[in-house]
């Protein structure tokens, strides 16, 4: 389980905090996703999770652990990121792209094992990319290539899975591959974290919705609960129609 304890932080020279006594608990086998308008600190959120930057106050513990505590090979083997525009390394091919996810494993001389190519052919037959294993990272399609980076970090076989806007620029075909992969990765007992800027996104994928507004956590809970139109118009600062639609509300854009 992954903890956050009355956690505030600001960047350095800034006064105002990003996020602000945020207090929040993320467990195995769900999909949380964090929603808010731009500046609400999700993204700093996933930051200060993956360790790259540390709380000003409060405390961050992963599997009972301060995070803090945590070397940066110990954090690479429980947490894996997916990052919005990732620069792929285009002249590789795409099985050796994912091979880069089994760094926190390989010895001192970099040298792979069964073990290691299990785990890479394992993560492209979860994405549904062992066709193109030999080919370029170069000539996949934007969609793929989003795919090839969560690959990347499932052969990193992390028990948290962080994905920044994962189907930002994808058509509706690659969104659904994608959201379809995080429900399975859920079922297989991963905890999994995403943020979206899309209400509809995070309600028909996430067990539980993380709202938040100017650095807090305006609601945390169900879809049910945390979308509605009355709590989201008053976040977003304008009238939001939210609508039940096959048990999951669903906003309705108004111009």
């Amino acid at each position: 389980m992954i903890e956050l304890r009355g956690v505030w932080f600001s960047y350095n020279g800034r006064t105002e905090s990003v996020l602000r006594d945020v207090s929040l608990s993320f467990h195995p086998g769900t999909v949380t996703a964090l929603v808010g308008p731009n500046g609400s600190g999700k993204t700093t959120l996933l930051n200060l999770l993956l360790g790259w930057i540390a709380p000003k106050e409060g405390e961050i513990r992963i599997g009972g652990r301060p995070i803090s505590l945590l070397s940066g090979r110990e954090r690479s083997r429980l947490v894996g990121h997916v990052a919005p525009d990732e620069p792929a390394i285009f002249e590789l091919e795409v099985r050796d792209y994912v091979h880069l996810g089994r760094a926190p494993y390989v010895g001192l001389l970099g040298r792979a094992d069964e073990e290691d190519a299990r785990a890479v052919e394992d993560a492209l037959a979860v994405v549904d990319l062992t066709s193109k294993a030999g080919k370029p990272v170069r000539t996949l399609s934007t969609g793929e290539r989003q795919l090839a980076s969560i690959a990347r970090a499932l052969a990193q076989d992390p028990g948290l899975l962080l994905l920044d806007e994962p189907t930002s620029h994808l058509d509706l075909a690659n969104t659904r591959r994608v959201l379809r992969i995080l429900r399975f990765l859920r079922d297989r007992g991963k905890t999994v974290v995403l943020t979206t800027h899309d209400p509809n996104t995070a309600s028909v994928t996430a067990d539980r919705i993380v709202l938040l507004h100017e650095g807090r956590v305006a609601a945390a809970g169900t879809p049910a609960e945390v979308i509605t139109g009355a709590r989201l118009s008053g976040v977003y600062g304008v009238e939001i129609d939210v609508r039940m639609i096959d048990g999951s509300p669903h906003v309705l854009a108004k111009l």
